[in-house]
């Protein structure tokens, strides 16, 4: 939405009023007033026209779903909604390898998801960067509607780092690295103690576990899908 032509500044009526004018503390007080209450309407009519355009509306979203015969799921994030309505806006589009493209990217975080094709096999593969995908149910029921029901998907996942070899499938650029996955490795005791033994815990104290080698160490961290990095 291109609302340069709303004004964008907080309003101050008495801007537009000669300055000996703010020297009066009365009639300041009085424009600072009307300046607020011209603000507050300002911020509403602001707000309201957000809700003409799916890409900025927010209590809107429920009026969009209603239309479109979509459930309104007040529990679902603003741009997963958002998806869900710009994708059921399409259905009179030709699906061709760039609107399948379009599709998956509404749900695609950084938005570097892609479909290839193979229409010897009837096939698409449908490449998901890893754990950059918001919603995989919505991606799924969108792709049931669009894509025809002669041609078969499947998923593969891709891990893109962020460095190392650049390629581009369908103008969309996208990055490969190797993954290098290590562990620690450590040895071990083994105490065989008889049943009719009598020992005491302090015996065992000069036995310890020594680390002959560390490739990697690492932790698990999970990042959500469209969080910026």
């Amino acid at each position: 939405m291109n609302d340069i032509w709303f004004r964008q500044n907080k309003v101050n009526i008495l801007k537009y009023l000669p300055y000996f004018l703010f020297k009066d503390k009365e009639y300041k007080n009085t424009g600072d007033a009307c300046s607020k209450e011209h603000e507050r309407i300002r911020l509403l009519i602001k707000d309201c026209l957000n809700q003409f355009f799916v890409e900025t509306a927010t209590w809107g979203l429920d009026l969009w779903e209603q239309f479109l015969g979509l459930p309104i799921d007040k529990n679902t994030d603003y741009k997963t909604r958002r998806a869900k309505i710009l994708s059921r806006m399409n259905n009179r589009q030709n699906v061709t390898l760039s609107f399948v493209n379009y599709l998956i990217n509404l749900f695609v975080a950084d938005k570097t998801g892609y479909a290839v094709e193979y229409p010897e096999k009837y096939l698409l593969e449908i490449m998901l960067p890893d754990n950059r995908v918001t919603d995989f149910k919505a991606l799924e029921d969108i792709l049931d509607i669009y894509i025809p029901a002669h041609i078969g998907w499947k998923y593969i996942s891709y891990v893109q780092p962020g460095t190392g070899e650049e390629t581009e499938i369908d103008g969309i650029k996208t990055t490969a690295n190797p993954i290098y996955i290590g562990g620690a490795m450590t040895s071990y005791f083994y105490t065989e103690i008889p049943a009719d033994t009598i020992y005491e815990i302090s015996d065992m104290e000069g036995v310890q576990c020594n680390v002959i080698g560390v490739i990697k160490t690492a932790d698990i961290i999970n990042i959500p899908a469209d969080y910026t990095i």
